[in-house]
């Protein structure tokens, strides 16, 4: 599979079998087919979209006009909500992180994706956190793009039970702490 050309802020993508973020792709040739993502529970359904075309397209976010480019040899969990475009073959299955146990509340919506690659989308630069064995690193909800660590868990400095049941936006900071081996991506927040 031919790979996408990241320019100014727009990533080129070749005719191809895609996942696209919402509201995208900005422009294309020729008449792309669309079609749903299938599952019984897939949480990303309603944020990426599945796009066949035998024609270019160029995707790209006014609000978030730094592209990465994420090689996933591995297995890669990405943010959906960050993700500009990624081969359809790549998804394994969507999943929905909750920051605060048994709640909602702040809850990030992912995507696992094994064996190719995803472009993601960002308000400002990404920076690679490699972590070794037995090393902690905490990231706020906000700054967390990927991670190739085994799945994080939410940390919340002062919760109380009121906060769970009558939550008021932004009024705590939500933490993910991830844990080594792996590499963990982010922006600035």
């Amino acid at each position: 599979m031919n790979a996408p050309t990241l320019e100014n802020g727009f990533a080129q993508l070749p005719a191809g079998d895609w996942l696209v973020g919402q509201g995208q792709p900005v422009a294309y040739e020729g008449m792309p087919s669309w079609k749903g993502i299938r599952g019984w529970i897939a949480p990303d359904r309603f944020r990426l979209r599945h796009l066949v075309t035998t024609e270019p397209i160029w995707c790209g976010v006014a609000k978030r006009p730094f592209l990465t480019h994420l090689a996933c040899a591995t297995l890669l969990t990405v943010v959906t909500e960050k993700v500009l475009a990624m081969p359809m073959e790549s998804r394994l299955r969507g999943a929905l992180l909750k920051v605060i146990p048994m709640s909602f509340r702040g809850a990030l919506c992912t995507t696992l994706c094994q064996g190719q690659w995803a472009i993601m989308a960002t308000a400002s630069r990404t920076l690679r956190v490699n972590l070794k064995e037995g090393e902690v690193l905490s990231v706020t909800r906000d700054a967390v793009v990927a991670w190739t660590t085994q799945r994080p868990t939410g940390f919340c400095p002062k919760l109380r039970l009121r906060d769970i049941l009558l939550p008021k936006v932004n009024r705590t900071a939500l933490f993910l702490n991830f844990y080594g081996p792996g590499a963990v991506w982010m922006e600035g927040a």
